[in-house]
């Protein structure tokens, strides 16, 4: 809700672009963060993502991110979960400072 109690609702899996027209419909003075996608730069923000996460805030396919994902798994960089909802990757403890 803004300051003149107006409400914009986006809900599900959609684009980012649709999230960032929402924000800038309620507060049109928001200004878009700028932030690191360099190799695992991402985790120093979350400890863990899915495909689609890891996808969308890279900016790259899914394909792409399930194989960086897979590639930082096999250096020990990452620690994979299954779940019923595929797979969390989360960051092994002193992996950003290799």
């Amino acid at each position: 809700m803004n300051s003149q109690g107006q409400t914009e609702r986006v809900s599900g899996s959609k684009p980012y672009e649709v999230f960032e027209k929402a924000i800038l419909k309620m507060k049109p003075e928001a200004k878009k963060l700028v932030y690191s996608t360099e190799g695992l730069s991402v985790f120093g923000h979350y400890k863990s993502f899915t495909i689609n996460e890891y996808s969308a805030l890279k900016g790259i396919s899914k394909e792409e991110a399930f194989k960086q994902l897979e590639g930082f798994t096999q250096t020990e960089h990452l620690i994979k979960l299954n779940t019923k909802n595929g797979p969390l990757y989360t960051l092994k403890s002193k992996a950003l400072e290799k």
